[in-house]
């Protein structure tokens, strides 16, 4: 099965005072140390979805990604979300997280394709001790509901709305409902 992730990226950082995929985490930025958890596992095409204010230093930063630009990120998640979408080549399915977890463990990515490849159609949610997080592995026909979506709707209404089944599993990774907003969260 092919895989391909979308790393969101294009946010401001306003409440952690500079974007957050310029954080850094063990001597490597977020954006890094999100990117090289998708290439470790053989995943292609990473798509970086950033803002204009950080665009030309996120080509530097992971240059074995693709990078696109959202020009209008204050739109939301969901604008960032279509703007990946659009640079996506057709696979059976993509990972999408925000930049801002950067603690997801590397079993986790391989537990959610399993399940991808066990299921074949549904949505992939991970949980932890029943609370879901990042990344969503979804089959690449939601691509379809979600370029069409109403910008500001939140995503999880417009996963849930879907007639696509939604496979929930639990997994022993904190990391995927540890997302950075501030420097307390490090």
């Amino acid at each position: 099965m092919t895989f391909a992730a979308i790393i969101l990226a294009a946010g401001s950082g306003s409440r952690f005072g500079i974007p957050k995929a310029q954080a850094q985490l063990n001597g490597k930025s977020f954006l890094a140390t999100v990117a090289s958890l998708f290439r470790d596992a053989n995943i292609q095409p990473i798509v970086v979805v950033a803002s204009p204010e950080i665009n030309d230093w996120a080509i530097r930063e992971v240059p074995t990604c693709q990078i696109v630009c959202n020009p209008a990120p204050a739109r939301g998640m969901v604008s960032s979300v279509i703007c990946g979408l659009q640079a996506l080549p057709p696979c059976e399915a993509f990972f999408f997280t925000p930049v801002d977890h950067p603690f997801v463990q590397a079993k986790t990515i391989s537990t959610m394709m399993s399940e991808f490849e066990r299921t074949g159609t549904g949505i992939v949610k991970p949980t932890y001790r029943n609370q879901t997080g990042h990344p969503i592995l979804l089959p690449y026909r939601a691509q379809t509901l979600l370029m069409e979506c109403d910008l500001a709707m939140p995503l999880n209404e417009v996963i849930l709305s879907s007639s696509i089944p939604v496979w929930r599993i639990e997994v022993d990774d904190p990391g995927i409902v540890k997302n950075v907003n501030t420097l307390d969260d490090l």
